[in-house]
């Protein structure tokens, strides 16, 4: 009985080695990000501290992406697990602006939900369910820009 544990314990030992150095998935690093950059504009104007949420539809590969507007206007998508860029494809996107009663810009470390700031722009871009916005990000990182009305 004390070989049988002992062989037992062996295989399970190498079982888990085998398990840790591999790990669920551990050779794929996640798909390829193409540079994602571009200009918001709300009524001609620069939108800054504006938040983009990239959202893929159709075939598009990973699970998206969001970025922020400075005070220009710029943005530059980061990918949601991680690294600059988006992979290829078709995208939804929202456009948000939500602002504090007093009109300064919401603590970055609250969630929108437990904020009392409140949108600016209407649910045709800021809402992500009836947005109309979208974006082609094609390999070679080309601009895409934004011009809400």
């Amino acid at each position: 009985m004390t070989i049988r544990f002992a062989s037992t314990l062996f295989v399970g030992v190498c079982f888990l080695g085998v398990l840790s150095s591999g790990g669920c998935g551990g050779g794929k690093t996640g798909p390829k990000l193409a540079p994602v950059t571009g200009v918001v504009t709300y009524k001609t104007k620069a939108l800054s501290g504006a938040t983009l949420t990239f959202i893929p539809i159709e075939k598009t590969e990973g699970v998206g992406g969001t970025a922020k507007t400075d005070v220009d206007g710029k943005y530059k998508a980061v990918y949601t697990r991680g690294g600059d860029g988006l992979p290829a494809g078709k995208y939804k996107v929202a456009v948000s602006k939500r602002v504090m009663p007093d009109g300064s810009e919401p603590p970055e470390d609250v969630s929108p939900i437990e904020s009392p700031a409140k949108e600016t722009l209407p649910a045709a871009y800021s809402n992500p369910e009836s947005t109309r916005l979208d974006a082609l990000v094609s390999d070679d990182g080309k601009e895409i820009n934004f011009n809400l009305k």
